[in-house]
């Protein structure tokens, strides 16, 4: 996003409020939050904690591990031990270190297999 503030700063060719916004979402959606914020700040977009908390719950949902830890990290917002019992279906969907980097978390060990 701070590319295409300094191509339309070089151009003259201003972006609009909306183009920003979709620059924005595109990062919150790719998992990429504090590339969100600082794109946020920089074209003066205020990004809310609780819309930036739905997406930590969407990476739980979408299993993205190390994107919901990252982003609880970087707006302060601890992960629920109950959204992070997901963990226990990832590695069966062959998602093994994202499931124990889940386990990692809620400081718990993964159960053995029988």
């Amino acid at each position: 996003m701070a590319e295409a503030i300094d191509t339309s700063k070089i151009t003259g060719v201003p972006l609009s409020h909306e183009q920003l916004e979709i620059y924005i979402r595109k990062y919150l959606e790719n998992g990429w939050m504090q590339k969100a914020i600082d794109g946020a700040k920089a074209a003066g977009i205020e990004l809310s904690k609780d819309l930036l908390s739905k997406y930590i719950d969407k990476y739980l949902e979408d299993e993205k591990i190390y994107s919901a830890v990252d982003a609880s990290r970087i707006i302060g917002v601890p992960l629920q031990r109950k959204r992070l019992q997901l963990c226990e279906r990832v590695p069966r969907k062959g998602k093994i270190s994202s499931g124990l980097e889940a386990y990692k978390i809620i400081k718990e060990k993964p159960p053995r297999k029988s």
